[in-house]
This record gives structure tokens, sequence and C-alpha cells, in this order.
């Protein structure tokens, strides 16, 4: 069952506004940019999410250290139900519930579009056309 993702959620402190951004959406279909962004994956997501995009086996529930683990960006977790622009905003700024470190400053934005791109190469496509069409028309 599908639900709309969340208008506003705090991230490091910050209130983000989820809904329909400047931020390109089809990325991806270019092969140039899945292909850029899963050499960047691999040299600074997959000792965290996995090779694959797998994610932890036990995301969903909290680790000892009361942090999330990091979980799915395949499709097969909840990363499809957000919007582009909080996506890209969750990485420039961290988990404040979790162990993401933030990557604003190490990568730029069109670095992380391009690890997005990859990523959702790898969703189902049912995944991707939901993902899309809450893009073009948010609640």
């Amino acid at each position: 069952m599908y639900t709309r993702p969340f208008l506003f959620v705090f991230l490091s402190g910050s209130l983000v506004a989820c809904g329909t951004s400047e931020l390109p959406l089809e990325l991806r279909t270019d092969q140039a940019r899945v292909k850029q962004g899963g050499k960047l994956y691999a040299l600074n997501c997959a000792r965290c999410h996995g090779a694959q995009g797998e994610g932890h086996k036990q995301w969903r529930f909290k680790a000892a250290d009361g942090n999330f683990p990091p979980p799915p960006l395949n499709g097969t977790g909840h990363t499809w139900h957000h919007s582009q622009k909080w996506l890209v905003a969750f990485v420039e700024n961290g988990s404040p519930r979790g162990t993401m470190p933030a990557w604003k400053g190490k990568l730029s934005r069109d670095q992380i579009q391009s690890i997005l791109a990859w990523a959702q190469a790898k969703w189902p496509k049912h995944a991707y056309n939901t993902w899309l069409e809450i893009n073009r028309n948010p609640p």
C-alpha cells in the first residue's frame, strides 16, 4: 500500500519542504549519470548501504546505540516514498535518527543527484512510477 510522503521533515534541526522542486526528476534514464552515480556510490555509500543498495537487514529497528541502521536504497525500503528535494536534503544534511553523515561540502548537489539516479535505476518500475507521480503532483 502506498502512502504519500510527509510535507515537511526535520533534518538536523532544520525544517525541509518535501514537495515539488526545481530538481530534475528523470535522472535514472540518463545512463551516463547512472554510471557516474554508481562510481560515486561505491566510493561514498556502499560501505554502509551495501554494494547494491540492499541496506542493513535490520534497517527498520533501532540498533543497540539507539540509531537506525542504513536502509536499502534499491527500492525495497522507503526511499521512494520521499521527494527528490527531500532525498537531496537528507543526503546533504545527514540523519538525525541514524548514522548517515552530512555530505554537504563533501559531495556536490550534482554528485548527490547522480548517486540518487543510480539508486533509482534499481527501483522496481511501479515504485519509480509512483515516485514520479508524487513528485509531479504533490499532495
